[in-house]
């Protein structure tokens, strides 16, 4: 199901994972918060064999979820991990990225097929991608578009300034090689976890 998950009256900062109840608790988050704000963020969610997801909770928090559509079964749209494909933390172990943090006006090529456990398919057309905002040292947006385009000029998120994490989720068209590219206005660090992909068609 695509769910909004909207977290408010925070006591603390911290983050809310979402999974099907069937399987064990993903490391990746589907939504960052802090006292004083309501964020939503859009997500998929995999559903249990008794009809339930699950959501964790690192502080203290009230949930809202509303649910907003559903992958029948038989559809295209592939569920995956969620499986991280990037990660530009030095501390944390980088992923997908080597080098020191993403500087202002950088443009990071992701490759999404052919990576990881789910091993997406040179032919699927779009990904699905949460990604996460973190240790900023200014306001800012980052784009995420298919590499071999121009860059567009909407903005795929934004982040909130020093010491406020913020998660987004993005349907990305796959470019050339399989990649993504992903624009920061602002230095600032990047996670990706791959959600799922839609898998296009093969020629026979």
């Amino acid at each position: 199901v695509f769910v909004n998950v909207t977290a408010v009256n925070a006591d603390a900062a911290g983050y809310v994972t979402v999974w099907d109840c069937d399987g064990d608790r993903p490391s990746s988050s589907a939504l960052n918060y802090e006292p004083g704000s309501a964020l939503p963020n859009l997500t998929v969610a995999p559903i249990g064999t008794d009809g339930t997801i699950c959501l964790y909770t690192l502080a203290s928090i009230d949930l809202v979820v509303d649910v907003l559509g559903q992958v029948p079964t038989g559809s295209q749209y592939v569920h995956a991990g969620p499986e991280r494909i990037l990660e530009t933390r030095e501390e944390i172990g980088q992923v997908g990225y080597t080098g020191t943090q993403p500087a202002a006006g950088q443009v990071i090529e992701l490759q999404v097929t052919g990576v990881g456990a789910t091993n997406v398919p040179a032919t699927a057309t779009s990904a699905l991608l949460n990604v996460t905002t973190t240790n900023e040292s200014a306001v800012g947006y980052f784009t995420v578009w298919p590499c071999g385009q121009a860059l567009p000029t909407a903005s795929s998120g934004n982040y909130r300034g020093v010491g406020k994490s913020t998660a987004n989720t993005v349907v990305a068209s796959i470019g050339d090689s399989g990649r993504v590219c992903i624009y920061v206005l602002q230095p600032v660090d990047l996670v990706v976890d791959l959600v799922g992909y839609f898998p296009g068609v093969t020629a026979s």
